[in-house]
């Protein structure tokens, strides 16, 4: 049970951070 929890809480940080990556990289981009 904790172990789905922690799967599914770093899954949807992973994703966070790859948005964050992106839209840092597009910034950049965009400078």
């Amino acid at each position: 049970m904790e172990r789905a929890i922690i799967r599914e809480l770093t899954s949807q940080t992973q994703d966070f951070f790859v948005h964050i990556l992106v839209a840092v990289n597009f910034a950049a981009e965009l400078d």
